[in-house]
């Protein structure tokens, strides 16, 4: 297995070997890798993520899409910013799926009932363009919609519904909990029981 962490991936059987290191050939069964090392190996298995297409949107509807992935102009990371009926949820990464979406859902349905006013367009597009600014710096395209601070993302939203759904503290600790422990234990963190959470 070929990854990037710094240590050392647990729970894997003792045949599956951890390497640190960029594979830099493949010739049959042996793999060589920038550090020198070669390995014999039966399987290659390429867990790259995925792409997203998103060939549907039309200029006409004032979104670009930025390095193939990045819709723009987005207010809130959810709005279309130029024709603000228009959303486009489940945009940011490093999220809680459920809950980032449920806090979206509301926020949005809101505004369609007019019950939450957004500020001009001029504004919008101001506030989606600081936040590509923010992140242009990163090399890797796919993070420049990181939503680092998600758990005040959803706290902004929840403020503005008037809805809260859950404890922002407890919803952080149990995130960075389960980011942890997928990232030391991968093979066993979907299968652990409710008693493990206590």
């Amino acid at each position: 297995m070929n990854h990037r962490k710094a240590e050392d991936l647990i729970g894997f059987p003792s045949d599956i070997r951890q390497v640190k290191s960029q594979i830099s050939g493949i010739s049959q069964k042996t793999v060589e890798f920038d550090s020198g090392d070669c390995m014999e190996v039966d399987a290659i298995i390429c867990c790259t993520g995925y792409d997203t297409n998103l060939a549907f949107l039309d200029e006409s509807c004032g979104l670009s899409i930025k390095s193939g992935m990045i819709v723009h102009p987005l207010y809130n990371y959810l709005i279309n910013a130029t024709f603000p009926s228009m959303a486009l949820f489940d945009r940011a990464f490093t999220i809680t799926p459920f809950l980032f979406n449920e806090h979206q859902a509301s926020y949005f349905s809101r505004i369609l009932a007019n019950e939450i006013q957004l500020p001009c367009k001029d504004t919008r597009i101001k506030d989606a363009n600081g936040l590509l600014t923010l992140y242009k710096h990163r090399s890797n395209v796919r993070h420049s919609y990181t939503l680092e601070n998600h758990i005040g993302y959803y706290e902004m939203l929840g403020n503005l519904t008037g809805f809260h759904f859950i404890d922002y503290k407890e919803s952080a600790r149990i995130h960075k909990f389960v980011l942890d422990s997928r990232m030391r234990y991968p093979l066993q963190y979907r299968s652990w029981d409710n008693s493990y959470w206590d």
